[in-house]
């Protein structure tokens, strides 16, 4: 059966992007060997590099070959030997989750309590000065909020936040 190579957040499992081709493969690829330094985030409207997640925190998988994935892996997650759909996001009007940057960190919010332990990668980016915070961290069960350190942001920033069962959230915030 033909396979599918897939590049994602190590943390989270949540999928960047896939490969496919003819000749088949027998192991997982490094993750370097796919996207070079880094994965870059483009902006889906202008196409516009907002920041890149370095090699370091992805990983290489290799599936069963799916059309669904190969056309929309932003859709899915690392699962078990093969792939999960997240949570669709919510139309903007309604996120189910919000963003906060402040002087201690990237605060993730939602609405109501998770039933269970979700992990959680972030990063926030300023391409201007090179300056990137790759974060990890968990939204603890019955909790609404996690809170990921890094002190010292001043001035517009570029963040993504993966969260464990969710569409991948992106913003562009100012400290």
């Amino acid at each position: 059966m033909s396979k599918l190579a897939l590049v994602h957040i190590a943390h989270t499992g949540h999928v960047l992007g896939v490969v496919s081709r003819t000749a088949p493969y027998n192991t997982a690829p490094p993750p370097a060997d796919l996207v070079g330094s880094g994965f870059p985030i483009r902006d889906p409207h202008l196409g516009d590099l907002l920041l890149t997640i370095g090699t370091n925190w992805l990983q290489g998988s290799l599936i069963d070959f799916r059309t669904d994935v190969l056309m929309d892996p932003f859709e899915f997650q690392k699962d078990n030997g093969g792939v999960k759909i997240v949570v669709k996001q919510l139309p903007p009007q309604a996120p189910p989750f919000t963003l906060q940057l402040g002087g201690s960190g990237l605060t993730l919010t939602g609405a109501t309590a998770v039933p269970s332990d979700r992990k959680v990668f972030a990063q926030i980016e300023r391409a201007s000065t090179n300056e990137r915070y790759p974060l990890t961290g968990t939204l603890a069960a019955n909790q609404t909020s996690v809170l990921l350190g890094v002190g010292g942001l001043v001035g517009k920033y570029q963040v993504i936040v993966f969260l464990d069962g969710f569409f991948p959230l992106r913003k562009e915030l100012l400290v």
